[in-house]
């Protein structure tokens, strides 16, 4: 008996599965290294920024939008180090929202496991599992940048 012959809808049936799985696995992971990383300098550098905005120090709240995102945090933790970890798990769900617009963006032209791949590229690129998370200004920035191109796609 001849088996059937291996097509695209076929490798599609079980890839988007797979694929899926392969995606969340990758946020779990940075989500468990959101705690167990050490400190960077440029944390600590945004960290001293949030500070200066809590004192109204800072230059203008345009400019400077992430550090006064951050504020709360500043009323809520003790020790800088829990201030820190605490605004690296709202880094850490902005990269989840990140990955499901990049899936509603790339859905727009592309196949759903084609999709589901671009996120996996994205969410598990080296320096992305390493610093994804960390306080910084690029990833609330990235998520506004996507979050206006998948608005601009849906209209």
């Amino acid at each position: 008996m001849i088996p059937p012959p291996v097509t695209i809808q076929r490798c599609c049936a079980w890839g988007t599965p797979f694929l899926l799985g392969a995606v969340c696995f990758g946020l779990f992971l940075q989500g468990v290294l959101v705690p167990t990383l050490p400190a960077h300098v440029d944390e600590l550098r945004m960290l001293a920024d949030v500070y200066l905005a809590n004192e109204r120090q800072l230059g203008s709240p345009l400019l400077t939008f992430v550090a006064h995102l951050y504020r709360w945090d500043l009323s809520v933790g003790v020790t800088e180090l829990e201030q820190l970890t605490r605004s690296r798990w709202v880094q850490w769900v902005m990269q989840v929202l990140i990955g499901g617009l990049v899936f509603l963006i790339a859905r727009a032209r592309f196949s759903a496991p084609a999709s589901l791949m671009a996120v996996l590229a994205g969410a598990t690129f080296s320096f992305v599992l390493h610093h994804g998370a960390s306080l910084r200004f690029d990833t609330p920035v990235a998520l506004l940048i996507l979050a206006t191109v998948a608005v601009l796609l849906r209209s």
